[in-house]
C-alpha cells in the first residue's frame, strides 16, 4: 500500500511467491497499537489494522482477495457483456457446481461458485446481485451468465480480469489506482472532500457496509487511525486519504468474510 495505489487486486498475481510469517509495521498498525496502549477497545477494525496483510519475500504486502461491489448506481453498467474469457470460464465453474447434472444449481451452490472463481460475495450484496429469483427454482446456466454479467460490470477492470482467471500485471493495478481517482474527483472540490462525502463515495461505489450504518463508524474509526479530526470537524480528506481508506476497508471486509466462512464450515461441520 506504500505505492499509494489501491489493494482491489487478486492474489494470483504471485501465486508461487514465498510468503513470510512476520508482517511488515504500517502508519496504521502502528496508530492501532498506540490507540490500544492508550486503553481503547479492540474493535473489528482496529484488529484489522493491527493485523496487517503479511509480506512476499519481496518485502511487499501480499495483494488481498478482490472486494466484489454490489449494483451500481448507473444500471447502464449492466448490459455489459461477458468476455469470452468470462463466459468460459462460469461455465467450467457451472459443470464443476452442478454435481446432479440437472442444469440447475441452488443459490448456495451459486456462492460458492462465484468464491471459485475468486467473487468472495458478501451476503448482503450477493442477495442485492440475487434479486427477487426464487431459491426454490434453483439457477441455471443461463441465469448464472446473467448474473454473472452483471456482478462483473459493477467490477473494476482488475476484479474482471481475476474472475477469468487471467494473471494480472502492473498495468491493471494502475488502471484500478486511476479508476479510483476518477471517482473521487467527481465528489472532490478543489481536490478535496470531507468525511460525510467520504462515506457517500463508499455506498455509491457499492462497497460491503460489514456493519449497516452507512459506513458511520468505519470512516470514524479510519479517522482516528489517520490521527485526524473527528468527522464533526470535517476535516479535508485528499485523494491519498481517499485511497488509505479503501484499502483498509478491502481488508476488512475480506477479515469479514474469512470470519464468516469459518462460521459456515463449522456448521457444516456440526450439521
Amino acid at each position: 500500500q506504500a505505492s499509494g495505489a489501491p489493494a482491489l487486486s487478486n492474489r494470483r498475481m504471485s501465486p508461487s511467491t514465498p510468503r513470510l510469517k512476520v508482517p511488515l509495521a504500517t502508519p496504521l498498525s502502528q496508530a492501532a497499537q498506540q490507540l490500544v496502549s492508550q486503553g481503547l477497545p479492540t474493535s473489528d477494525v482496529l484488529q484489522v489494522a493491527l493485523s496487517p496483510r503479511p509480506p512476499t519475500a519481496g518485502s511487499k504486502p501480499t495483494t488481498p482477495r478482490p472486494v466484489v461491489r454490489g449494483p451500481p448506481a448507473d444500471s447502464r453498467l449492466g448490459l455489459v457483456g461477458l468476455s469470452t474469457d468470462e463466459e468460459k470460464a462460469f461455465e467450467i465453474a457451472f459443470q464443476k457446481f452442478d454435481k446432479y447434472k440437472i442444469g440447475k444449481l441452488e443459490q448456495h451452490s451459486f456462492h460458492e461458485l462465484c468464491h471459485s472463481l475468486d467473487l468472495h460475495i458478501d451476503p448482503n450484496i450477493a442477495q442485492l446481485w440475487l434479486g427477487r429469483l426464487s431459491e426454490a427454482d434453483g439457477l441455471t446456466l443461463e441465469d448464472v451468465k446473467i448474473i454473472g454479467s452483471g456482478i462483473l460490470a459493477g467490477q473494476t477492470p482488475a476484479v474482471r480480469k481475476s474472475a477469468a482467471g487471467l494473471t494480472l500485471g502492473l498495468q491493471d493495478l494502475r488502471d484500478t489506482e486511476r479508476y479510483m481517482r476518477t471517482e473521487f474527483q467527481k465528489q472532490a472540490l478543489d481536490g478535496f472532500i470531507n468525511p460525510e462525502v467520504l462515506r457517500e463515495l463508499l455506498r455509491s461505489l457499492s462497497f460491503p457496509d460489514t456493519h449497516g450504518d452507512r459506513f458511520d463508524r468505519f470512516v470514524s474509526e479510519w479517522l482516528l487511525l489517520e490521527g485526524k479530526p473527528p468527522p464533526d470537524e470535517e476535516p479535508l480528506l485528499n485523494v491519498h486519504d481517499f485511497i488509505s481508506c479503501v484499502n483498509l476497508l478491502v481488508d476488512h471486509c475480506q477479515h469479514q468474510q474469512e470470519a464468516e466462512e469459518q462460521r459456515s464450515a463449522q456448521t457444516h461441520l456440526m450439521a
